[in-house]
């Protein structure tokens, strides 16, 4: 049998090769990024936090049914008193949002952002803006 002419590919192979591919596109078929003003995150990391606080809105905005989403894009520093195993938000800014949100949820946002909480060891402190993440509504 000659094994250079073989086309035969091993399951896992395959499975790699699927998943890298799949992965290459998820952002512009992501429905999420597209209601969200067509938020491009090319070039930053999706921020993980730890602890999350939520945005404080209008009972208006959630009654409608529609979600609603903000895109905001941040750096992170160390957290006073942390030793350097946390780091919280450097100046948030929300820089995509979906239709019918408005400056008050956007800064109502970018406050909510100032209590998150991330860890040094899965996030780099950058005060540059590298991260981003998506608060829905």
């Amino acid at each position: 049998m000659n094994r250079g002419t073989d086309r035969n590919f091993s399951p896992l192979v395959i499975i790699a090769w699927l998943l890298l591919h799949s992965i290459s596109f998820a952002s512009e078929n992501d429905p999420i990024m597209r209601t969200c003003g067509g938020f491009d995150p090319t070039g930053l990391t999706e921020g993980k936090p730890v602890v999350r606080v939520e945005p404080v809105v209008g009972a208006d905005l959630r009654e409608d049914g529609v979600d609603s989403c903000i895109v905001l894009v941040y750096g992170l520093k160390e957290k006073r008193g942390s030793d350097g195993a946390a780091l919280v938000a450097y100046k948030p800014k929300a820089v995509s949002q979906s239709d019918g949100v408005g400056g008050k949820e956007m800064k109502a946002a970018e406050r909510a952002m100032s209590k998150w909480l991330f860890l040094a060891k899965t996030h780099d402190a950058s005060k540059k803006p590298v991260y981003y993440s998506v608060v829905f509504y």
